[in-house]
């Protein structure tokens, strides 16, 4: 991001001297916000942490994800972002030396605004310096806010995310965690597995864990190859918990890709549609089975009220 904004400040001072009243106006109030040091400090504050966050978004929209996967990862990003939260000074001091060097390169200095004791509408954090008030005013309680929503958002269940692990037979027999796990899941799925009683279910888990003890079967590596290898027949709710495994979404990015059938729907050139059209058009695109009489659209149409066009029904 930081690389583009001394030639967007360039394109925007050029066109600044256009004879165009609305094209040269808009540009001096982008000019003004971005000649702002909370903007710059903004900007590269955003770099920076969503320079973590930039594998696992690329992670998160692979189809063969499981979610237990997707939590270690995501685990690995929110310890890192801690580290830097305990040293908050040392990473802030790096970013504000960067912001230094591109305020000089703008020909602007950083600065903070001016500070009152009963300030209420606007960020007053006390501060002996420049950038003792930006680390206080935006890189820390933007980290704060990015590590609990991050935490929130995946690792809210962590505990019982991590007990579908158990599932995964080891080649050996399972150990008291393992079974600890297992137990777990049958309390918290209690409404969805089938009701043979907790002796059956745990005699099915030994039974799951000795099928793979044998040297002619392969250990499953994921969820999915794991409910391929699984009879629901002899192993009823370890298949049952195996689905919901495999199942649990990790995010939404599967549908809203870059290639997602949406453009298809709205062209770019349409600027507004409604939303019950917007609906009514994916609906046609998902559900192609549907055969839809032409005269039945153009019936409803005509009954709506007085149109522009005569329908001839």
């Amino acid at each position: 991001m930081k690389q583009m904004l001394l030639p967007v400040v360039a394109a925007l001072e050029e066109i600044q001297s256009w004879n165009c009243t609305d094209s040269s106006s808009n540009a001096f109030l982008l000019l003004s916000g971005i000649r702002q040091s909370s903007f710059i400090i903004s900007l590269l504050c955003a770099e920076k942490l969503l320079s973590y966050t930039l594998p696992i978004s690329k992670i998160l929209q692979l189809s063969d994800l499981d979610i237990s996967e997707a939590l270690n990862n995501v685990d690995g990003v929110v310890f890192v972002l801690r580290e830097i939260r305990s040293n908050v000074e040392n990473e802030f001091k790096i970013i504000f030396d960067e912001a230094n060097e591109i305020a000089n390169a703008l020909e602007l200095t950083i600065t903070m605004p001016r500070l009152t004791k009963n300030q209420t509408k606007r960020c007053n954090v006390p501060a002996e310096n420049e950038e003792e008030y930006y680390r206080r005013a935006i890189f820390i309680p933007w980290l704060d806010y990015f590590i609990n929503n991050i935490s929130d958002r995946f690792l809210k269940h962590k505990c019982i995310i991590k007990s579908f692990k158990c599932l995964l037979p080891t080649g050996n027999s399972p150990n008291q965690t393992e079974k600890s796990q297992y137990l777990k899941l049958l309390e918290f799925y209690k409404n969805d597995i089938p009701e043979n009683g907790v002796n059956a279910a745990v005699a099915e888990f030994d039974l799951w864990y000795q099928k793979f003890q044998c040297p002619n079967h392969s250990l499953p590596h994921n969820a999915i190859d794991a409910l391929n290898l699984c009879n629901d027949t002899l192993f009823e709710t370890i298949f049952t918990l195996l689905k919901i495994f495999s199942t649990l979404p990790v995010s939404t990015s599967t549908t809203e890709r870059s290639f997602s059938t949406l453009r298809r729907i709205k062209t770019y050139l349409r600027n507004t549609m409604s939303q019950n059209r917007l609906n009514g058009l994916a609906m046609l695109h998902i559900h192609r089975e549907i055969d839809v009489q032409t005269s039945e659209v153009l019936s409803v149409l005509g009954k709506k009220g007085p149109r522009r066009l005569n329908f001839i029904i």
